[in-house]
């Protein structure tokens, strides 16, 4: 009779005990199933599939759920896409604040900071540390030049290899204005930069010099320029290629 109710199959008994069984996940600190190294998570998902499929009965919605998620989870971690950022291309394209708010925030920072330090042990520091505040603004605005040193040469090599085409017009405006915002960002830290040394200037009674390079501010680049006027010429001979040349004639009469 056992051997009936099991439908000729001796591991009838096994497989009514996994019926009734809850479904097992293994779950990880951060809660979610299934999450397995490297291509563990596929393999176990493909396991679990043939199990099912010889027990000859319909995964229920936990076990869907659990497949769906573990077969997600090794896609994902197949694509390796850790290393982007989809907000960074929107942060790089905005403004800095106000040079006015720069300038306040920058002397506020200055008389909260050194206020403390007059009649203390850190008092004969006072010269080392201002100039190391000065010169935190300064290596910011260096950096933001080197990038637009790099971006420059892509623009020279954007500009010689313009054919006309829309793709061709719309990297390079888009490479002009992204070297734009980065002189904008280095124009800030500049700003930034003088505003600290006229306080190191008035707390130590000596101007701020810089250990390399110098303090001159750097205007817009001759390829950005070049890019603008490129841009701005193509422009007019678009608007001038739309517009009706020739003799107006004019109709008059009765109908």
């Amino acid at each position: 009779m056992g051997h009936r109710a099991g439908g000729g199959n001796p591991n009838a008994p096994a497989v009514l005990a996994r019926r009734g069984a809850p479904a097992r996940t293994t779950r990880t600190l951060s809660g979610s199933p299934w999450a397995l190294p490297g291509g563990a998570a596929a393999a176990f998902s493909m396991a679990r599939r043939v199990r099912i499929r010889r027990e000859g009965r319909r995964p229920c919605d936990t076990e869907r759920q659990s497949l769906m998620t573990s077969s997600l989870s090794a896609v994902l971690q197949a694509l390796e896409l850790g290393h982007l950022d989809l907000m960074g291309d929107q942060r790089s394209m905005e403004a800095p604040p106000p040079a006015e708010a720069l300038e306040q925030t920058v002397s506020a920072i200055w008389s909260d900071l050194f206020a403390l330090f007059p009649f203390t042990a850190l008092e004969r520091d006072i010269e080392d540390l201002g100039w190391g505040f000065v010169n935190l603004f300064h290596r910011a605005a260096a950096k933001k030049h080197q990038l637009i040193d790099r971006l420059t040469d892509e623009i020279r090599l954007l500009l010689a290899e313009q054919d006309g085409s829309e793709i061709a017009t719309a990297d390079l405006e888009d490479k002009i204005d992204l070297a734009r915002k980065v002189e904008q960002s280095a124009q800030a830290y500049e700003g930034m930069r003088d505003t600290a040394a006229r306080h190191y200037l008035h707390e130590t009674g000596r101007s701020w010099v810089p250990a390399t390079g110098n303090r001159i501010s750097l205007g817009t680049t001759a390829a950005i320029v070049d890019g603008r006027a490129y841009l701005q010429a193509r422009r007019e001979r678009v608007r001038d290629a739309n517009m009706v040349h020739g003799t107006p004639v004019v109709f008059a009469g009765g109908r």
